[in-house]
């Protein structure tokens, strides 16, 4: 509700100076009563937005935060808003809701109705032009806040996570790789990261207090299966497994993809955009 308030605040601004600037439904030809009815087209605007919103809502399941949700509103809300506009003019110039549907030969006529659809058009234009840039800023700030709780999780416990696996270490797994002889005993638990190269796979790992790379001959898919049940090694690339125990920070917008920063190594770890939910969630 708080949301919605202050869009339709937004609307209302934006009306009233769309309105001054572009003077439109004949607002520069009046030498009275001008400003009264700029605020009364802003309020209709108000009006009418809030009466589409919650059409669009009703009807067709949206919300106004996506650009479907605001493209129904406005296809809604702009014959809604033309009607109520041509009569508010009308009542403002001959002090008659009607008059201004009518032609001079006293016949009633779209002809004035469709004039006022083209302007209330662009200045719709204009105001969803607005709405899709707050709503970009306000997407980019919720990433952004989003990121930096996630790296407040991450230094608050970057002392204890690594060093978790250290005290409670699991039995070592064996993986093996396509090749003869290609074994790698190794603790799940001190696995940084999995790279795919191809068919081969470079393994990232401590021994002891040692960085190890050790190179199978094996595909992601195998690696998959091999290490299922330890729920902390994930996938956040179609190239990559990482253990979520030794992210250190991470870096980026959600929408255009993350990168994960690792203990121990200097390498930064590419998040793809299918995977970015999923990694914030089990992150946060």
């Amino acid at each position: 509700m708080k949301q919605l308030s202050k869009e339709l605040a937004t609307i209302a601004l934006a009306v009233i100076f769309l309105l001054s600037f572009l003077q439109p439904f004949g607002i520069d030809q009046m030498s009275h009563n001008r400003m009264l009815l700029i605020m009364g087209g802003a309020i209709l605007a108000v009006l009418s937005s809030a009466v589409s919103f919650a059409i669009v809502k009703k009807l067709f399941h949206c919300d106004w935060h996506d650009t479907q949700g605001l493209l129904l509103m406005h296809a809604v809300n702009i014959p809604l808003l033309s009607a109520l506009t041509l009569s508010l003019v009308s009542w403002f110039t001959w002090d008659s809701f009607s008059k201004a549907w009518y032609c001079t030969a006293g016949e009633f006529s779209v002809i004035n109705y469709l004039k006022a659809c083209l302007e209330v058009t662009l200045i719709s234009f204009f105001i969803f032009i607005l709405q899709l840039y707050r709503m970009r800023n306000n997407r980019l700030q919720q990433e952004l806040d989003e990121v930096r709780a996630i790296n407040q999780l991450l230094d608050d416990r970057q002392t204890d996570e690594p060093r978790k696996a250290d005290s409670e270490p699991s039995a070592p797994c064996t993986l093996t790789g396509n090749a003869k002889n290609a074994i790698l005993e190794v603790v799940p638990e001190r696995i940084i990261y999995i790279e795919s190269m191809s068919n081969y796979a470079n393994i990232c790992y401590l021994d002891g207090d040692t960085l190890q790379h050790h190179t199978l001959r094996i595909t992601m898919k195998q690696l998959r299966e091999s290490l299922a049940a330890y729920t902390f090694l994930v996938p956040c690339h179609r190239a990559f497994l990482v253990n979520l125990n030794f992210v250190a920070s991470i870096s980026g917008r959600p929408s255009t993809g993350c990168t994960l920063q690792m203990f121990q190594v200097e390498k930064t770890i590419p998040v793809s955009r299918s995977y970015t939910q999923e990694i914030h969630a089990r992150l946060l």
